[in-house]
């Protein structure tokens, strides 16, 4: 586990009230307790550092360090911090947060899907506008400035919506990555039109850039739809994009076998 997941956690919270998205009370509860094991024993790590400031401050008040109640307590936890058994105990609480977060990442998921996908709409809305003012991109921007009003809101939607999904895929992407090692792959926020095959969408966005992401644009552009995905929704399109394989290899053979009986007749 990245020992910054609780952090992702947090930062993951802080943007869900950003954005407005109602994350349910009981994963908040759940990864906060979590956290809170592990925001605990970081307290508990002390060194012999701490020790000699415990002991310093007694001295200075005109205590006896060995009858010192916080000497005698910042020693017992520096004892601990020093041995296995607080190592295995961080093991444990860091354990326990990654299972929560496995148990909770649908979850958040699905908490995120309506506010991602209402950004990554208000994107595909203003394609067709830039298209209509004969732009084909964001960063057009002196084409942009002379093309009216209606392209200037189409615009700051666009702008304002990437910028929405950019921060949900990297809020969600830290968590769910440093928490579960797995990466999500393209149709977690791509839902392929049908008939398409892996290959043939990982050409799509290859050519566009990236072999693992596509924008929404060049989604449209191609027939895609783009959503946010559990990772049931996430197997479905994998799914979908398998069958189109063998039905493409199917049909393949097929042509293949109608062709080698139309020469032996």
């Amino acid at each position: 586990m990245s020992r910054s997941l609780p952090i992702f956690i947090r930062n993951l919270f802080t943007l869900a009230d950003d954005l407005d998205v109602k994350v349910p009370a009981d994963t908040i509860t759940a990864l906060n307790n979590a956290v809170a094991v592990i925001d605990q024993l970081d307290e508990l790590h002390t060194s012999t550092q701490d020790v000699a400031g415990a002991v310093y401050r007694a001295v200075l008040n005109g205590k006896d360090p060995l009858t010192d109640p916080e000497v005698e307590r910042v020693t017992k936890l520096t004892a601990i911090a020093s041995q296995p058994i607080y190592a295995r105990a961080m093991e444990h609480a860091s354990a326990n947060l990654v299972e929560t977060v496995q148990a909770e990442g649908d979850t958040l998921v699905a908490a995120f899907q309506p506010r991602f996908d209402s950004a990554a709409q208000a994107v595909a809305d203003a394609r067709p506008v830039f298209k209509a003012a004969g732009i084909d991109t964001l960063d057009a921007s002196d084409q942009i400035a002379r093309a009216g009003l209606d392209v200037a809101r189409a615009n700051l939607a666009a702008r304002e919506g990437n910028a929405t999904m950019t921060r949900i895929n990297q809020g969600l992407g830290m968590v769910l990555s440093a928490g579960t090692n797995h990466v999500r792959g393209i149709t977690a926020t791509i839902d392929p039109k049908p008939g398409t095959t892996r290959i043939g969408l990982e050409n799509q966005a290859l050519l566009a850039g990236s072999r693992s992401s596509m924008s929404v644009w060049t989604a449209t552009d191609n027939g895609h739809t783009v959503s946010l995905a559990t990772s049931d929704q996430i197997a479905e399109r994998n799914e979908r994009m398998e069958a189109a394989e063998y039905q493409q290899q199917a049909d393949y053979d097929r042509s293949l076998s109608q062709a080698a009986m139309g020469v032996y007749r």
